[in-house]
């Protein structure tokens, strides 16, 4: 081939290879193509916005579900709890009316010398008997579920944990706040 025809060959493919750019990228200046494009980018935005308030409505739905489930536990828990507690207000109940805990009392005001421990002015009066460390605390602590349980625990019938108290004292001391001073106030 002679230099010419080279050219022209050349040229003719440039010219086929520019003329194919200008199709292509005419139809991508055209204004219809311009009005698809904006066409599918407001549908993919919308799209977009449809799934971002989906998944928005199933956090909230998630949300509700575990709300409502944290509720229904909380429900158990609170039953359990009062089946625990009733149980646990039966057993003091049941401790409290045994033998072996008036025997304990009687040797306990027999120890305080049936006089008030905190207000000597009270003296001669009846004698209540106060668990220093309450009887629900050694139940828990000592996990007592049953009768058997408690009379093999020590700490229920140690006579240390028990005061005698006037009414008044013993009242003050169940319902006062400042418990804690009260209890200084006991004479050992």
């Amino acid at each position: 081939l002679s230099d010419n025809q080279s050219l022209v060959q050349i040229g003719g493919g440039f010219a086929f290879l520019v003329y194919i750019i200008i199709i292509l990228f005419g139809s991508y200046f055209s204004s219809d193509s311009k009005l698809n494009r904006k066409i599918n980018r407001e549908v993919q935005l919308h799209e977009r916005k449809l799934k971002a308030e989906q998944i928005k409505q199933q956090i909230q739905l998630d949300e509700e579900i575990r709300q409502i489930k944290k509720g229904e536990q909380i429900d158990e828990l609170q039953k359990n709890k009062n089946e625990e507690f009733q149980k646990i207000s039966d057993l003091m109940d049941q401790l409290r009316q045994s033998p072996r805990n008036q025997r304990w009392k009687k040797e306990v005001r027999e120890k305080c010398g049936s006089r008030c421990q905190i207000d000597t002015f009270h003296g001669g009066r009846e004698v209540e008997v106060h668990h220093l460390v309450s009887l629900y605390k050694i139940i828990m602590q000592n996990n007592i579920t049953s009768m058997e349980d408690a009379l093999k625990c020590r700490a229920l019938w140690d006579f240390d944990n028990g005061v005698g108290l006037c009414k008044e004292c013993h009242d003050k001391m169940e319902s006062s706040k400042s418990r804690q001073a009260m209890m200084s106030e006991i004479k050992k």
